[in-house]
């Protein structure tokens, strides 16, 4: 089967080839990962349109969290065992453990980002059974070395 112009270029970009094949691709931090960004957004380019490198990165590391391990079929490692501390105590031991799973999960799971810092917290008058977690990250490969941050919350259950 041929393939036209348009295609064999997204196809090598796709494997880290090749040139940007339009302007929106030139743009700064768009192009260098793909795949969807969560929240959906209607673009004139669609839902899945462009998104840059760091919406792309973060939407894979909540995908990895909350994820149970186990759950897809072809990919038993693939998620954390964060999910399963739904309902244990919201006490400081729960939160090291979700501290711990953030760091060992990102690390394997994610090879595009190095982890810097994961930090937890309650806001007690907001809901007490939510753990806030914050994680500070960099891009592999990023010449500037630029940290990103980014919550995640996560509903744990009784309070202690």
């Amino acid at each position: 089967m041929a393939q036209t112009g348009l295609a064999r270029a997204a196809l090598q970009r796709a494997r880290g080839r090749g040139t940007p094949t339009s302007a929106v691709d030139r743009r700064e931090n768009i192009g260098r990962f793909t795949g969807p960004s969560y929240p959906f957004r209607n673009t004139i380019f669609g839902v899945m349109g462009p998104k840059t490198d760091v919406e792309i990165l973060f939407t894979s590391m909540v995908n990895i969290l909350t994820t149970s391990k186990g759950t897809i079929p072809w990919d038993p490692n693939f998620g954390s065992e964060i999910p399963d501390l739904v309902f244990e105590p919201n006490d400081e031991i729960t939160r090291s453990l979700i501290r711990h799973f953030v760091r060992k999960d990102l690390g394997a799971q994610e090879p595009r980002i190095n982890v810097q810092t994961v930090s937890t917290d309650v806001s007690e008058q907001e809901d007490p059974n939510r753990v806030n977690i914050q994680v500070s990250w960099t891009i592999v490969g990023d010449p500037s070395g630029q940290t990103y941050s980014g919550p995640v919350g996560f509903n744990v259950g009784f309070s202690a």
